[in-house]
């Protein structure tokens, strides 16, 4: 007997081992609700707007990156023969780095760019392989 009184799987209600009482369960899925659908959208838009967020933080530190790296590095010195090497350095240094930075964006966009298109079409091979094709009574 089970821990309630009922039959467990597989056992009888009578009790006797002869006899086999199989329970069948369906593992539906549960339907998504609209509630569902609007959370979902509402956490995509979150992301979306996280990552947007993060992007124009980078664009504008690499565009301030110049200034505040000299002024940190090199002080605010009015000597002209100590600080302006130090800030040609630093411009040297900073102009290299964001150079970097921006071909390493236009390889991650262009493989990115690539990546997509093959997902796509990927996606549309797969939905056109599943898709019916027409009755072969119908007239063509």
């Amino acid at each position: 007997m089970g821990v309630i009184g009922g039959p467990r799987p597989g056992e009888s209600a009578s009790g006797d081992s002869g006899e086999t009482c199989v329970e069948t369960r369906e593992t539906a899925q549960p339907t998504p609700t609209r509630d569902t659908y609007e959370r979902m959208a509402t956490f995509r838009a979150l992301v979306i707007s996280v990552l947007l967020g993060a992007l124009a933080g980078i664009v504008l530190a690499t565009l301030a990156a110049d200034s505040l790296i000299s002024t940190e590095l090199c002080g605010l010195t009015s000597d002209s023969l100590t600080s302006r090497p130090c800030l040609d350095t630093v411009h040297q240094a900073v102009a290299k780095v964001i150079r970097t930075q921006e071909l390493g964006a236009l390889v991650g966009a262009i493989l990115g760019l690539f990546a997509g298109i093959l997902w796509v079409r990927r996606k549309s091979a797969k939905a056109d392989a599943e898709k019916p094709g027409p009755s072969p009574s119908a007239p063509v």
